[in-house]
């Protein structure tokens, strides 16, 4: 973390935006988790307000490791000259243009919520925990009629991941991510049509490295 030689103006600021209600609404949905998050324009929509009612600014610009490791900085202004700056190097799953994009946008919206203090609209543990017990319980009482995922369907998905270049790591927590712990065989075939949007998805879930670049 880095700063301007003093913050005693941008501290005053920032703790009258806190006193505000920053919860970013969980708007967007992940098909294949099951699941709603709160996208960059949501976190940017609760935050707006209260850093321009309070003489703050936040700016988001992109440097590089000396690998050629892509970094998200995050700095926050005051308009008396403060600032305050962190710095999120990213690990995308491949070194290509959408992943490396996807990052970016998964990067700018945890920095941006770390910065201010911004959590998502139901994230608590007891609702997340309330969540996995459901679930829990909907596999349990499934069906007996349900086909579990087939051979066939599975070497089909691991040789697709394998295209995508994934460590065995990488492709267990993605094949984990689309189909859960109790793969059934329609749930296979889904995921088999509609592969790259699965990835794409995988790639904005995948949590970021935090901490400043390497020298």
């Amino acid at each position: 973390m880095e700063q301007s030689d003093t913050i005693s103006e941008l501290a005053k600021a920032l703790c009258k935006v806190q006193k505000e209600r920053l919860f970013a609404l969980t708007t967007s949905e992940n098909p294949f988790f099951k699941s709603k998050y709160a996208d960059l324009s949501s976190v940017w929509e609760v935050a707006r307000g209260p850093l321009t009612q309070n003489g703050l600014a936040v700016a988001q610009t992109m440097d590089t490791a000396d690998d050629g490791t892509p970094v998200i900085v995050t700095t926050l202004l005051h308009e008396s000259g403060e600032w305050l700056r962190g710095r999120l190097r990213l690990k995308p799953v491949k070194d290509d243009p959408q992943s490396v994009g996807s990052a970016i946008t998964y990067a700018r919206r945890y920095s941006l919520s770390a910065m201010l203090g911004i959590a998502q609209e139901d994230d608590d543990a007891e609702g997340a925990m309330g969540k996995r017990n459901k679930s829990k319980s909907s596999r349990e009482a499934k069906p007996s009629g349900i086909k579990p995922m087939t051979e066939p369907q599975r070497k089909k998905l691991w040789a697709m991941m394998k295209e995508k270049e994934m460590s065995t790591e990488e492709a267990k927590r993605f094949f984990k991510y689309g189909l859960g712990e109790s793969p059934t065989s329609q749930m296979a075939s889904e995921m088999i049509e509609h592969f790259d949007r699965v990835f794409e998805k995988f790639i904005e879930a995948q949590e970021p490295q935090w901490g400043p670049p390497e020298e």
